[in-house]
C-alpha cells in the first residue's frame, strides 16, 4: 500500500500506526462497483491505483471465458500495480498507457472508437479521467447503462471555489460553507447528522432538496434533467454558483 498524504488516512495510518502483531477487525466488503452479465464484452479502463478493483474484474471474465480488454493508464510503468500479473493474464487484450511515454494522457476518443457497440465499459481512477470518459460517452449518446465506474480518489476544492452561506429551512440555521468544504462536512461539523455515504458524489444517499439558489452540480448521479431543474443536490461534492442556499432540512 502507497502512502497517500492527503487521502482520507487510511493508508496514513497503515504506514505510521500499524506494527507486526497487530490484530485488525475488518468488515465483509460491500460491492457497489459489479460485472454485468450479459452479451458484449468488458473494456476495463484503469488509472493509477483504480486497477485495483479492475484487475480481479479482469481475473474473473478469463475464468469465464469472457471477452475482456483492458486499458490501463499511469504515469510511469514503475508506479502502476500488478503490471506484472496483468501481462501474464492479458496478453495482447492488456493496452498500457503511461504519462511519460506518450507525452500526455490517456486519448480516450480513440479507445472509444475500438469499443464494439455491445460492450460495456468500466472506469475506475482519479477523477479528471472519469469525467472525460463520461464526457465522452455522452456525447456519442451511449447509453447510461454500458458505462459503469468508481471514483477512485476524494473531490478536492476546484479552482475558483468560493466560500457561500447554507440556510436549513426547517431549523432556520446557517453556516458558511469554506471554499474548501464540503456542505456535507460542514453541517457534520456543526453538529447536524445529515445522511450520506460514498462522499464521492456516486451513491445518491446524500440528495437534498434545494429551496433557494442556484447549484454547482458536481455529482455523478444526477440526470442532466435533473440538474437543468436545480430542485436537489447532493451535498457531498456540489456546491453553489452564488452566495447562498437554502435547503429543505
Amino acid at each position: 500500500m502507497r502512502k497517500e498524504a492527503e487521502g482520507r488516512g487510511g493508508s496514513r495510518f497503515m504506514h505510521e500506526q500499524l506494527k507486526e502483531g497487530d490484530t485488525l477487525a475488518i468488515e465483509a466488503p460491500k460491492n457497489d462497483f459489479p460485472l454485468h452479465t450479459g452479451p458484449g464484452g468488458s473494456v476495463l479502463v484503469a488509472g493509477g491505483i483504480g486497477v485495483t478493483p479492475l484487475a480481479t474484474m479482469a481475473a474473473r471474465r478469463r475464468a469465464e471465458g469472457a471477452a475482456v480488454r483492458m486499458h490501463y493508464a499511469g504515469r510511469s510503468r514503475d508506479l502502476m500495480a500488478f503490471l506484472p500479473e496483468l501481462q501474464t493474464l492479458l496478453g495482447d487484450d492488456l493496452r498500457v498507457h503511461t504519462d511519460a511515454e506518450a507525452g500526455g494522457p490517456l486519448d480516450i476518443d480513440a479507445l472509444l472508437d475500438d469499443c464494439p457497440a455491445g460492450d460495456r465499459l468500466y472506469v475506475c481512477g482519479p477523477k479528471v479521467m472519469l469525467d472525460a470518459v463520461l464526457a465522452r460517452t455522452q456525447a456519442r449518446g451511449w447509453e447510461h447503462d454500458r458505462v459503469h465506474f468508481e471514483l477512485f480518489t476524494e473531490p478536492v476544492a476546484e479552482a475558483g471555489d468560493q466560500p457561500f452561506e447554507v440556510e436549513l429551512a426547517q431549523s432556520g440555521q446557517r453556516f458558511t460553507v469554506p471554499a474548501d468544504q464540503s456542505i456535507l462536512d460542514c453541517l457534520i461539523e456543526n453538529g447536524c447528522d445529515p445522511m450520506f455515504d460514498c462522499k464521492r458524489g456516486e451513491c445518491g444517499v446524500c440528495a437534498v432538496p434545494v429551496l433557494e439558489g442556484e447549484i454547482e452540480h458536481r455529482d455523478y448521479v444526477l440526470t442532466a434533467r435533473e440538474k437543468a431543474e436545480g430542485n436537489v443536490m447532493q451535498i457531498c461534492i456540489s456546491r453553489a454558483k452564488g452566495a447562498r442556499l437554502v435547503l429543505d432540512i
